[in-house]
Formats: structure tokens, C-alpha cells, sequence
């Protein structure tokens, strides 16, 4: 932490840690262990306890471990399996449909084969110049087109509102902190989705940079989440899908403030909406 001496004296620390729990800890002579703080962009993980002399409080003591790098290195490594994850979801289509050339060709079925071929090409051409135009950025255009590939199996409709564009991102950790976003952003869209029988089953992105904010919005029509989750949707190991499945929310929301935005999320009239708020760090409005 980039702190002088200095500018520290006389300070009150609420003014230099805001989350503190110290004074909580003075005045309740109650330890408090394990606690995040975040100071100046950092997560510090604090271990808090009271000096006692002769049954009275007379000081408190915090001892710090910076978390940030930890965590950082953890989105990443999330970030890169999202690529990952799309670019099988990529591979595995194309294997299906190579399996159905073939099959046509040994058949001599030649004349089907050939429209297959064309359809095929002009289909992924125009996904392919879509998502490049849309995204300038090439991880996330390479994760979108990974995504639409795997929701097209899972026999959900994942669409692009016309409107979307984010130009090409200068910072390459926020690249790969991007990816994580809209990565569990749409995984989360895609779980709640696919296993609803008997309906049309679709997914919204939308993606805007505009004036210094990037503004995400990924909306499906799943089952919905009930009003007692939606309040806790955020919190570590909350889901609707079981015991242990609820990290793709708290890691957007861990990610999401980090980057020094905010994230909400509201499910009504058969629809839900996750809806994110965030500076554009480094990302370019050029086209």
C-alpha cells in the first residue's frame, strides 16, 4: 500500500480504512477474525483483537495480509477457462457438423453436401464478422462466438441486441476480468434456461461503452429467482442450482467491484436480468 508516514498522522482510521472493524473491536472487546477490508483497491484480509489489562480495553490491534494478488491471479485462471469452455463448445460443433459432410458424402448425397458446405460458411462468416464488429476486443469476441456455439446445443437462442459495441480494451488484465464477467454472466443465463421444457428458450446481451462506463446487460427467460435468493444472489455458495453451484454470482460481484463498478439483479414477469455498471479502464471508443 502506497501510504507515507506523513500523511498518516493525526488521521482518524475510519478516514484511512473504512471497513476497519477496530473501533467496532474497542468497543465491544469482541475479536473479529478473518475479516475483507479493501483500502486504496486492495482486498486485505484482517484479524482483529482487543488488548485487555486487568479486565479493561485499553487498545485493539489489526494485523493485515493483502488478498488482492491472490484473487487476481484466480480471475484470470477463471478467465482463461471461460476461453477455454468456448473455444471447445467451438471444436465440438464443428465436429458435428463435419461428422454430417461426411456422412452426406459417403451417401454420394453430393448436391446437399455442397449447399451444407455453402450454408455452413456463409452462416459462421457472418457470426464470425458480427462478433468483430461488435467486440473489438478478440478475447471477447473469440468467448461469444464460443458461447453462442454452446447455447445453440443446449437449444437456447443467445442473441446480441443491435445496439451493442465495446471497443478494443488497452489493459489486458481487464480483458481477461471482462471475460470472467460476461463469461458467468451468460453461464448463469444459459444453466437457468436450458432445462425448461415446452418453451422457447432465450438469452439477451447487450454490451455498450459509452462516456467513461461500460454498461452490461444479459437477460433470459428461465424460471426466475425467487425473491428470497435474489436478496443473497451475491453471496458466496448462493445458488438456485444446489449445494455448492453458487459462484458464478459472488465472483461476478467480487469482480465487478473490484473493477470499481456495481451489479444488480432483478427477476420478474418471466424474465431475469443481470445488469452491471463499470469504468471503461482503458477501453477505447474508436471503431
Amino acid at each position: 500500500l502506497c501510504m507515507e508516514e506523513e500523511d498518516l498522522r493525526r488521521q482518524e482510521i475510519a478516514a484511512v480504512m473504512p471497513d476497519t472493524r477496530l473501533t467496532e473491536v474497542l468497543a465491544s472487546g469482541v475479536p473479529a477474525f478473518d475479516q475483507e477490508e479493501r483500502v486504496q483497491g486492495r482486498i486485505l484480509v484482517t484479524n482483529t483483537v482487543p488488548i485487555v489489562v486487568k479486565n479493561k480495553i485499553v487498545g485493539a490491534v489489526e494485523t493485515l495480509q493483502d488478498k488482492t494478488q491472490i484473487i487476481r491471479m484466480a480471475e484470470e485462471l477463471t478467465g482463461f477457462k471461460q476461453l477455454v469452455d468456448a473455444f471447445r463448445a467451438s471444436s465440438h460443433e464443428f465436429s458435428n457438423k463435419r461428422q454430417a459432410l461426411s456422412g452426406m458424402l459417403q451417401m454420394g448425397d453430393y448436391a446437399n453436401a455442397k449447399a451444407f458446405i455453402v450454408d455452413t460458411s456463409a452462416r459462421q462468416d457472418e457470426l464470425q464478422n458480427n462478433m468483430l464488429s461488435t467486440f473489438r476486443e478478440p478475447m471477447l469476441a473469440g468467448l461469444m462466438l464460443g458461447k453462442f456455439s454452446y447455447a445453440a446445443e443446449q437449444r437456447v437462442t443467445l442473441s446480441i441486441s443491435p445496439d451493442s459495441y465495446l471497443g478494443p480494451i488497452d489493459n489486458p488484465a481487464v480483458a481477461h476480468e471482462m471475460v470472467t464477467i460476461i463469461g458467468n454472466l451468460v453461464d448463469n443465463a444459459l444453466d437457468a434456461t436450458r432445462g425448461q421444457p415446452g418453451r422457447d428458450k432465450k438469452i439477451t446481451v447487450d454490451i455498450r461503452g459509452n462516456n467513461g462506463t461500460i454498461t452490461l446487460r444479459v437477460e433470459d427467460n428461465g424460471p426466475g429467482i425467487a425473491p428470497g435468493n435474489l436478496e443473497r444472489i451475491f453471496q458466496p455458495g448462493c445458488s438456485t442450482k444446489g449445494e455448492g453451484r453458487g459462484t458464478g454470482p459472488h465472483l461476478v460481484n467480487q469482480e465487478v467491484t473490484l473493477l470499481g463498478g456495481k451489479i444488480e439483479a432483478t427477476s420478474a414477469g418471466g424474465r431475469t436480468v443481470f445488469l452491471a455498471e463499470l469504468p471503461s479502464h482503458g477501453v477505447r471508443a474508436d471503431q
